[in-house]
C-alpha cells in the first residue's frame, strides 16, 4: 500500500515536472532532457512503453505548437505590412514622441525589429516617423479630396 502511494506520488510529481518543464524550455532542451532520462533510467526498473509514449507525444506537440506560432507571427506582419502599405499616399494623422499631434502624408514604410514605422511629409516639407500604432486616423488620399 505505501509502495503504490509513493509510486503514485512519484508519478504525478514526475507529471508536474514535465508540464513545468514543457512551459519553460523549448524544442531542443526537452530532447536534450528525455536522452538524459533514457540514458540515466535505473537499468532495473527501465521506462514503461506507456510513459515513454507519452513523452514522446508530448515532444511531437511542442514541436507542432512551436511550428504553429512561428507561422502566426509570420501572418501577423503580412497583415500588418498590408495595412501599412495601404496608407502610403493618404493623409495620416497620428501623435509624435511627445504626444503633440501630426498630420502629414504617408510617404514611406520602415520595419526595425519587426516594428512598422511611417514617414509623413507634414505641409513644410519636413518627415516624420512616427510607430505605426501611434497612428490615429488614416484619411482619404489627398487627391480623392479635391
Amino acid at each position: 500500500m505505501v509502495a503504490s502511494i509513493s509510486s503514485s506520488i512519484n508519478n504525478r510529481t514526475e507529471t508536474k515536472a514535465t508540464e513545468a518543464i514543457q512551459k519553460t524550455l523549448g524544442q531542443d532542451a526537452f530532447l536534450k532532457l528525455l536522452v538524459a532520462e533514457l540514458k540515466h533510467q535505473d537499468p532495473l526498473e527501465p521506462k514503461n512503453d506507456k510513459e515513454f509514449i507519452a513523452e514522446l507525444a508530448q515532444f511531437s506537440s511542442l514541436e507542432q505548437m512551436t511550428n504553429l506560432n512561428k507561422k502566426f507571427e509570420q501572418m501577423l506582419i503580412a497583415i500588418n505590412t498590408t495595412s501599412v502599405v495601404s496608407m502610403l499616399g493618404k493623409i495620416v494623422e497620428g501623435v509624435d514622441s511627445e504626444g503633440a499631434k501630426i498630420t502629414g502624408i504617408a510617404t514611406s514604410v520602415r520595419y526595425q525589429e519587426n516594428k512598422p514605422y511611417v514617414s509623413l511629409r507634414q505641409n513644410d516639407n519636413t518627415i516624420v516617423e512616427i510607430p505605426i500604432e501611434n497612428v490615429t486616423q488614416v484619411l482619404l488620399n489627398p487627391l480623392d479630396s479635391q
